[in-house]
């Protein structure tokens, strides 16, 4: 297969060729390498967080045991099925990498090297081993072009049912695409913002209320705070949002949206779906970094705690738009509200 142009890209990440035993993702987009990793994990498990069929490895891991890699390549699945190696470098250029490398695809198996990089240059010798071997593939990730970013940004907001003005659109390209997880981030906080507007059309005054020039993590650092209970987490984290214009009502709607997660995965259990076959429910797809957080989440709320946190934050959404307490007082109080359920309920077990 060797290094994956643009033509052959859509391809590969709907169906791997049969001989591939391993692909690479690099380049500075962190959050277009997950994503597009996601999507090829996910053809050769169903569960990438699977521990019987995945195995994990950090540059660190193989720093202290080199043959880590090839143990991994060797081990036999417990349960069956093609096994999954996610080896994740992070910023990690090191070059005795591609020799690691090689030395552990060289053993037999079928297991499938799935490897997650930052920038690598173009002689780097990780990135040029999978270039040449006709049984992988090498995929580069870089920010989104302004056209790919435009396409990107009308195919997500017309899936969810909205139009966008033209001076909002302008807006949006101007101020996304240097992150593929960040832009989809901020695009779900946008759509989550209009839900309910029969109008179904995006103004550049909304993309204002909602995306700053600092657009970031911030929101979703805080919601994944509340769920779990951490309460300093969640005043620092309110306090960075309200510091760059992040809007009361996008946080609450987005923290509704992660309890509604919940709740829908919870729903289809009680029903007696497996929590795997639950999971798989769920649209858009949890990102793998997402993951073990979203399992904290499903066992620390029950069913009937989760209805009443999102009762609590439709009151509160209500209450900013009608109470004549400050809109950023109400989010504030309901946050932390929620954040000392959690943490309650943790203390509890």
């Amino acid at each position: 297969m060797v290094k994956v142009g643009a033509r052959a890209l859509a391809q590969v990440l709907r169906t791997l060729p049969e001989d591939c035993r391993g692909a690479l993702l690099y380049g500075p987009d962190e959050g277009l390498v997950r994503e597009r990793a996601e999507a090829i994990a996910r053809q050769i498990v169903d569960d990438p967080g699977d521990p019987f069929r995945v195995s994990r490895l950090t540059a660190a891991a193989l720093k202290a045991d080199p043959a880590a890699l090839a143990d991994a390549m060797g081990a036999l699945s417990m349960t069956g099925g093609r096994r999954l190696v996610l080896l994740d470098l992070g910023g990690e250029t090191t070059s005795g990498l591609g020799a690691i490398v090689a030395a552990a695809l060289d053993h037999p198996g079928d297991a499938f090297l799935l490897v997650r990089a930052g920038e690598l240059a173009p002689r780097h010798s990780l990135r040029t081993f999978f270039e040449k071997a006709p049984d992988l593939a090498a995929i580069a990730c870089y920010a989104d072009s302004a056209d790919a970013l435009g396409r990107l940004l009308d195919e997500t907001l017309a899936a969810a049912g909205f139009a966008i003005d033209p001076a909002a659109r302008d807006y949006l390209r101007s101020h996304l695409g240097q992150d593929r997880a960040i832009t989809r981030q901020e695009l779900e906080k946008l759509i989550l913002f209009k839900t309910g507007d029969d109008a179904r059309r995006i103004s550049l005054a909304d993309v204002r209320a909602v995306i700053g020039d600092t657009a970031s993590n911030t929101v979703f650092d805080l919601v994944a705070a509340v769920t779990a209970g951490d309460l300093a987490a969640v005043d620092r984290y309110l306090e960075k949002a309200f510091a760059v214009g992040e809007q009361p009502v996008a946080i609450l709607r987005l923290l509704a949206r992660r309890f509604q997660q919940i709740d829908l995965v919870l729903g289809h259990m009680a029903a007696g779906l497996s929590r795997e076959e639950a999971l798989g429910r769920l649209v858009p797809r949890l990102f793998f970094r997402d993951r073990d957080r979203f399992m904290r989440d499903l066992a620390r709320w029950p069913a009937a705690r989760v209805r009443a946190a999102l009762d609590r934050l439709l009151e509160a959404e209500a209450d900013c738009k009608t109470s004549d307490m400050p809109a950023v007082t109400i989010c504030a109080r309901t946050c932390l509200a929620l954040a000392a359920s959690a943490a309650g309920s943790s203390a509890r077990r």
